[in-house]
């Protein structure tokens, strides 16, 4: 409140005019001046990247760049939201969540893939070189007994690994086969779970002939292709023999 110039009278803070003696007192205060609330100004816009940045992270679980777009997209959109150019919202939050999770799935199946192939070449590589040494075995065994083995138990004592722990180790189960008269011998190594695409594991086969050959058929034999285990191993290729 406060008092008219004129008349002394009590009068409101925004009043123009004396209400008891009719004269003009001229502009009245700016709103707040006395304790009266001032007005405020219109909030920020909806900013339509947020949407867009939900959009993108949920693509980011399939496809890993949408991941980045999000991002990016998040990113702008906090900046416009500290200088009160947009208001804040939890669906830009959630489209960042998303695309951080697809990135990880992204990273984690690459690792996964390069991991898997290591492992197919750490498999056929060991089981090859069990192949190589059954070829030794067998000749030192024929040199003691006069035959062939025909179970390959008999070839442990000559640095043979038993075919349990190959199947274990290697993910290959192990077959020999000796004609009836004893006279040749072949090996078999066929894969436990083949597997798919490039990560399919190659079937092995070797016989007297010392020739270590692969496919990716199960009817691999001695027209397959001759596989070359010095390439892993650092064997010393000898004469009729790849590795």
């Amino acid at each position: 409140m406060k008092k008219c110039p004129f008349c002394n009278s009590e009068i409101a803070d925004y009043a123009t005019v004396c209400r008891f003696c009719g004269e003009k007192l001229g502009s009245p205060p700016a709103p707040g001046a006395y304790g009266e609330p001032a007005a405020y100004g219109a909030p920020p816009p909806q900013s339509g990247s947020q949407v867009i940045t939900l959009i993108m992270g949920i693509l980011g679980l399939c496809c890993f760049p949408f991941g980045v777009v999000a991002i990016i997209l998040w990113a702008s959109h906090r900046s416009k939201v500290k200088k009160g150019m947009a208001r804040p919202d939890g669906s830009a939050t959630v489209g960042l969540v998303l695309a951080i999770i697809g990135l990880v799935i992204s990273v984690l199946m690459i690792v996964g893939f390069f991991v898997a192939l290591s492992m197919r070449e750490v498999k056929e590589s060991g089981t090859a070189t069990q192949l190589a040494t059954i070829a030794l075995a067998q000749e030192r065994y024929r040199s003691a007994n006069e035959s062939y083995a025909s179970q390959l138990s008999q070839l442990e004592p000559y640095s043979v690994m038993p075919s349990g722990y190959i199947e274990w180790f290697f993910g290959y189960r192990l077959k020999l086969n000796l004609t009836a008269d004893g006279s040749e011998w072949s090996c078999v190594a066929t894969p436990v779970r083949p597997g798919t695409g490039e990560n399919r594991l190659h079937y092995f086969y070797v016989d007297k002939e010392g020739v270590i050959r692969y496919s990716q058929d199960p009817d691999v034999g001695p027209d397959s292709p001759e596989y070359s285990l010095g390439q892993y191993q650092g064997f010393q290729q000898q004469p009729g023999r790849n590795w």
